[in-house]
């Protein structure tokens, strides 16, 4: 008997059948109908009257199309040919590709087991395996393959044309894109103030109630959909120049006029140039740090930032106030400090007597703003950076009347003891009388109470030299 090819036409269970493709030990062959059949080799050769009738290679090629998988997803193709694998175990026995002499599990045997008991037993199998599946899904797809070969078996969805906004109304649709066009334009917003914008368009198009808008969440998928690669919810910037352009089709006059868009009019002047600076950086009038990049134009200059409005007090006015009998010594030794060291409100407030250096008229203090870093609980604070503040004379003075004795604790303290209900940490409370630090806003009580000449908070500021009169 010669070889068995693919394309020969043989007779099994006395019907003439061509076979389509050979793998391993399995047989694939397809009757007059075109219902495709898995056969051991064996099984085939050994079935009573089992013959070679002939056949081209052509009618087997025309038939393998139904087998041809090559345009699919990889995914959706991986799913089906497990399927085909389980499919042929059913029917057979034994899976495709399994080494000689290999015998059936006893569950997918056909000399012990029927056919719908291997359905059964298959079904188990995959849900056991944490894939669904019931006996009658085993059998509609066995049926499948039967009759479309392996494509049967890939899944209807995979190959179903979506849209990218489902079945929403398509006045909504509309809606939606006009609003997002017009969002290129504005300041980053938010998805609640585009659906305000969405629901008055729509009012003004259509009576109240006659267009239905989603839920808040359906919203929100709708409009990741439509708005994909506009950049809405980002930065203004990317959405004004586009965020995917190249950069050297990004014109100069281009940024000048997104600059000017976003922080042309409303924005404080430090504001405009610190983002005239990041825009493009390395760009100062000469060309782009980046070769072949844009700059920033010529008539989108650095503005000219203002002297500052705060007064800045003479020596005499602060000594004509601290020379008041009616102030307080913690007042006077505060507000001395503040102008001798020119040191900020929060920098001066925060000191301990620990810090003190009193030969050398210094002391450590907090600059502005630095923050602790991600830290575990119970970890010392060791992250901050600080700077020295000197003072004079006249804070020297004060100091040693203003401490009485105390060795420890805040320098500036209040005159009570904090409520059970308020948490102040320990380094704010002072060990040895218990009394609490005194906060900004405090100081800033007293202030007004001795120089506030109109009203409550029309007196100094207490921050840094701006002690008033």
């Amino acid at each position: 008997m010669r070889l068995l090819r693919g394309g020969d036409r043989v007779v099994f269970e006395d019907v003439e059948q061509q076979v389509v493709a050979l793998t391993g030990s399995r047989v694939r062959l397809v009757g007059p109908d075109g219902t495709p059949t898995a056969v051991l080799l064996m099984h085939l050769v050994d079935s009573p009257g089992f013959r070679v009738v002939g056949g081209t290679v052509a009618a087997a090629q025309a038939v393998t199309a139904l087998h041809q998988l090559d345009d699919l997803d990889e995914n959706v193709a991986d799913r089906a040919r497990r399927w085909e694998r389980h499919i042929v175990e059913v029917e057979t026995g034994l899976p495709p590709d399994v080494e000689p002499g290999m015998t059936p599990k006893p569950e997918y045997d056909p000399q012990h087991r029927t056919l719908r008991q291997r359905e059964a037993a298959k079904a188990q199998e995959l849900t056991a395996a944490g894939m669904k599946t019931s006996g009658v899904t085993v059998q509609r797809m066995r049926q499948r393959y039967r009759t479309g070969g392996l494509r049967a078996l890939v899944d209807g969805r995979s190959r179903r044309a979506t849209s990218p906004v489902g079945r929403a109304d398509a006045g909504v649709v509309a809606a939606i894109r006009e609003a997002l066009s017009g969002e290129v334009t504005q300041s980053t917003g938010t998805r609640q103030r585009l659906r305000q914008r969405v629901e008055d368009i729509l009012t003004e198009r259509h009576r109240a109630g006659a267009v239905w808008l989603q839920s808040k969440e359906t919203f929100n998928r709708l409009v990741a959909s439509l708005s994909s690669g506009q950049h809405t919810f980002g930065a203004a910037t990317s959405r004004r120049l586009g965020e995917v352009r190249p950069l050297a089709s990004v014109a100069d006059d281009e940024i000048g006029e997104a600059l000017k868009l976003l922080w042309g009019t409303a924005a404080a002047v430090n504001t405009w140039n610190s983002r005239r600076a990041g825009c493009c950086p390395g760009s100062a009038g000469a060309g782009s740090a980046v070769t072949g990049g844009p700059t920033v134009p010529a008539w989108a200059k650095r503005l000219a930032v203002p002297d500052s409005e705060t007064p800045a007090r003479s020596k005499m006015a602060i000594d004509r106030l601290i020379a008041r009998r009616e102030v307080h010594l913690r007042e006077k030794t505060l507000w001395r400090m503040l102008h001798e060291t020119a040191g900020r409100s929060e920098e001066i407030l925060g000191v301990n007597i620990e810090d003190l250096d009193f030969a050398g008229r210094r002391c450590p203090v907090k600059a502005k703003g630095n923050r602790t870093k991600a830290r575990r609980r119970g970890q010392a604070r060791e992250d901050y950076a600080l700077e020295t503040v000197y003072w004079d004379a006249g804070t020297a003075r004060l100091l040693p009347r203003l401490l009485k004795g105390r060795t420890r604790g805040p320098v500036f303290i209040t005159h009570r003891r904090p409520g059970p209900g308020k948490v102040v940490s320990p380094r704010s409370v002072c060990p040895d009388t218990g009394l609490a630090r005194l906060s900004y806003g405090q100081a800033r009580a007293l202030l007004d109470e001795h120089t506030a000449l109109r009203g409550l908070g029309t007196g100094g500021t207490c921050t840094s030299t701006a002690t008033p009169p």
